[in-house]
């Protein structure tokens, strides 16, 4: 189960926004005793319809967790998520559901601390309420992943 606050309903940033984006990001991580973890990789998304969206994740890692530095592609992810409804619940919150699934590849090899040896899918459901008076939105989402391949 998770939450998220966003600035707006169709903020970019909400997974169930409505909305075209892409991102390039960086992140560094220090896994303390001198080792680190930099994860450089695109975020976004495509409206295929107004009720159907794909996003995608491409992630390049450069880790020196094991003693040595490795770089290389850790994974790819693909989620489809269907918009079945949005209607207001009252005058100040609206909501929106969404059921969707998620495609993993891993690339990585944990041996070199980079992936977890696995691809994964997994489905997932949620709402969106979005507050119209601040713009404030709560996504409760419940999402199961399976492991496909060792």
């Amino acid at each position: 189960m998770a939450g998220i606050a966003a600035g707006a309903e169709e903020n970019a940033s909400n997974p169930l926004a409505a909305v075209n984006n892409m991102d390039i990001r960086y992140q560094y991580f220090d896994l303390e005793g001198g080792a680190d973890r930099q994860d450089v990789f695109i975020d976004g998304a495509y409206m295929l319809r107004p009720d159907l969206k794909l996003k995608y994740e491409l992630h390049y890692n450069s880790t020196n967790a094991t003693g040595a530095r490795f770089s290389g592609f850790e994974k790819t992810s693909l989620k489809l998520i269907y918009f079945p409804s949005q209607k207001p619940l009252n005058d100040t919150w609206t909501v929106k559901s969404a059921l969707g699934l998620e495609w993993t590849l891993d690339f990585g090899d944990p041996d070199e601390g980079i992936g977890t040896g696995s691809d994964q899918i997994a489905p997932f459901g949620g709402f969106a309420f979005a507050n119209t008076n601040t713009g404030l939105t709560l996504i409760p989402l419940v999402k199961h992943f399976h492991r496909i391949m060792a």
